[in-house]
């Protein structure tokens, strides 16, 4: 009698354990496919790999937020400061202006920067307290963060001359163009891209 008890005590936690793990499986799955297919701005490239990366698709479900962008902005960089998004970009015609979001993706602010570039990258000096874009002919300007929050329109607070003289713009051969940058260990890592020739 004891070993009949014992028995069906086994039987009972390998079919509750089967049924759990089942479950479980099965709630992924949907929660799989309400991120992904939700997500107009993600390809069908990207959403098959969230299949193989859990960790992936939890960083997608975080970021599931559509960007209210003017249709004719053209973004070029982004980066996070604290808990917002920083956008830059360009109208055709226009000055190059940032986009502040909340988590949420609501707009904070849209700040004019006061310069007609392709402003190729962003990148958040946290020691600083600087934002750093790109302006035209390999120039390089530091903003200061917390003019981006309220201010309509900023200046630059610092501007770098030569950081740029190897990167060659990839419209025009007699120009220098700062293409991307990011900040890792107070160092700034700055980069170009060509068309024609090596980035």
């Amino acid at each position: 009698m004891k070993r009949f008890i014992f028995y069906i005590i086994v039987i009972s936690i390998i079919i509750f354990s089967v049924l759990y793990i089942s479950i479980q499986d099965q709630s992924n799955v949907r929660l799989l496919a309400y991120n992904t297919n939700n997500i107009d701005l993600i390809n069908q490239d990207v959403k098959n790999v969230v299949v193989k990366y859990n960790s992936f698709n939890s960083v997608l479900k975080e970021a599931n937020i559509r960007l209210p962008l003017d249709d004719d902005f053209i973004p070029q960089g982004l980066t996070k400061v604290n808990e917002y998004i920083f956008i830059t970009g360009y109208y055709e015609n226009n000055n190059s202006v940032c986009y502040v979001l909340d988590k949420y993706g609501r707009i904070i602010n849209k700040v004019d920067l006061n310069i007609k570039s392709h402003v190729g990258a962003i990148a958040y000096d946290s020691i600083n307290k600087l934002i750093w874009i790109p302006d035209e002919d390999g120039l390089l300007n530091a903003y200061n963060v917390d003019d981006f929050y309220d201010k309509k329109m900023v200046t630059y607070k610092y501007q770098f001359t030569d950081l740029a003289d190897e990167l060659i713009s990839y419209k025009d051969s007699t120009k220098n163009s700062i293409s991307y940058l990011t900040i890792d260990n107070n160092y700034i890592y700055i980069g170009s891209f060509s068309i024609n020739n090596n980035s």
